[in-house]
């Protein structure tokens, strides 16, 4: 983590035991210890955090792009079921005229056979 090898623990070692009494060592490896865990915990709760704003980024541009595919969808949808409508509304309007038009040849044959003549 901090890339100290063991000729700087040592060279630290013989500084701690110049400059501190020896009965404050202990309390100073202690704290030295409980710092350096604080710093670690700290270090991957922040990496964690970092990591989990990511994934919530990337969730979010997944549910806008899903989002809008779905708002494209609907809309397609729509101008298909118009169309689908138009085209019944000409086929009904067709069929209606062809029927009428059937029907008064079935009640007046004789209008046919003018015609014909």
């Amino acid at each position: 983590m901090f890339n100290i090898g063991f000729s700087e623990l040592i060279v630290l070692a013989a500084l701690a035991l110049i400059f501190l009494k020896p009965e404050e060592i202990p309390a100073l490896a202690k704290t030295l210890a409980r710092f350096l865990n604080d710093l670690k915990n700290s270090s991957d709760s922040l990496k964690e955090e970092f990591k989990n704003s990511a994934l919530a980024d990337d969730f979010n541009q997944i549910k806008n792009d899903i989002k809008e595919v779905g708002q494209n969808l609907k809309s397609d949808l729509q101008k298909t079921e118009q169309e689908i409508n138009e085209n019944l509304n000409k086929i009904q309007a067709e069929v209606k005229d062809n029927t009428s038009e059937q029907l008064s040849l079935l009640d007046h044959p004789q209008d046919k056979k003018k015609d014909n003549s």
